[in-house]
């Protein structure tokens, strides 16, 4: 990830301190998808979580009571509060676009809450919005998505070819 603004730089700077993420130094090129050579891109500070990416959600979620393994299906309000039900997975399984893991399908109750976030697709977004909040929720659905793939590979000692990429992440269709 980059930090451009002031305040987040300021927040990474605390992060760095703290060991919760560091600096990465991947060779970044950008192709522009016709087939080209890829060329470098401009030098922009970048930075991992540490040990791993979800060191940062970790860190962030220190002293809240975080679930994982849930997902929200549905978002009420009653009485100023806003309520959430859905599924939760059982142990060790994770839940995909399809899969209910509550008896008969039945959505468990999450409990009330004074604010949400909801960081999913602008779609699912404005599913979730529609009972709440029409207005966000027609906001949410005028979003226009563009594609985006990430591959990830890992070279071991054998694995000279892979180790020999000029690159180590190249954005395609970008000049």
């Amino acid at each position: 990830f980059t930090a451009r603004d002031p305040r987040f730089v300021q927040r990474v700077c605390e992060w760095l301190d703290e060991g919760v993420c560091a600096p990465w130094q991947g060779r970044i090129a950008a192709m522009d998808g016709r087939g080209g050579a890829a060329a470098a891109v401009e030098a922009i500070e970048r930075f991992v979580g540490t040990p791993r990416m979800t060191a940062l959600a970790r860190h962030l979620a220190t002293g809240l009571d975080a679930k994982a393994g849930h997902r929200v299906e549905r978002i009420a309000r009653v009485d100023g509060r806003l309520w959430l039900w859905g599924t939760v997975a059982a142990a060790g399984v994770s839940l995909g676009p399809a899969v209910t893991a509550t008896p008969a399908g039945e959505l468990a109750l999450f409990g009330g809450f004074d604010a949400v976030v909801v960081c999913v697709p602008a779609d699912q977004a404005g599913a979730l919005l529609d009972p709440v909040s029409a207005p966000l929720a027609r906001e949410a659905r005028a979003v226009k998505l563009g594609p985006c793939f990430a591959l990830g590979l890992v070279a071991g000692d054998e694995d000279a070819a892979l180790r020999a990429l000029p690159h180590d992440g190249v954005f395609i269709g970008r000049e």
